[in-house]
């Protein structure tokens, strides 16, 4: 899905721009050959945290761009329609880190809320990395899962219902016995 990462002026990088080809990619190198400031710039262009520091010395600005191939991923370009952020098949999501620590988010050109990029962010990919909180860990995940395996969406969105009718009727019997017991008092 990710097909370029474009960087300028971000940590030690001037300017750097990686084309990705369908399938795999690997990124591989020594210590310290810059393999974390790549993986910093995609979470920055997907609305991670910025910190000024990250603006390279003496630069005004820091600019992230990530594209991505969205043609054939219907939730994504359905979440993009919903949010009125043309997509046409590709979604490019841009950031821009001001040395004095303001930053802008840009989804499909158009200047968006940070919380709009990270939202569309967290469609377009899953990062983890080491020691860090996994999607498999989260309970609500799991269930979703198994939900799907089991092929039993339908069964949970009907004990949604009777569960959120049961609790409806229960405040309701709630609120009938503290009326009695009011009218019992007076």
């Amino acid at each position: 899905m990710l097909s370029q990462l474009s960087v300028k002026n971000l940590a030690v990088v001037e300017v750097l721009d990686l084309s990705f080809k369908q399938g795999m990619s690997v990124v591989t190198g020594e210590t310290g050959t810059g393999k974390s400031i790549l993986l910093q710039a995609l979470n920055l262009a997907l609305g991670g945290c910025s910190d000024a520091t990250l603006v390279r010395f003496c630069a005004d600005k820091a600019e992230i761009s990530a594209s991505f191939d969205v043609a054939h991923y219907p939730k994504i370009q359905n979440h993009l329609q919903a949010q009125l952020l043309e997509d046409e098949g590709e979604c490019i999501l841009r950031r821009v880190l001001n040395a004095d620590g303001r930053s802008r988010a840009f989804v499909n050109g158009i200047n968006v809320p940070l919380s709009v990029m990270r939202g569309v962010g967290e469609l377009l990919v899953d990062m983890h990395g080491q020691n860090e909180h996994q999607l498999l860990l989260r309970p609500n995940q799991q269930r979703q899962l198994l939900d799907m395996y089991a092929d039993t969406q339908a069964l949970c969105i009907s004990l949604n219902l009777v569960v959120n009718a049961h609790k409806q009727v229960s405040e309701q019997i709630k609120d009938l016995n503290n009326n009695h017991q009011m009218k019992l008092q007076k």
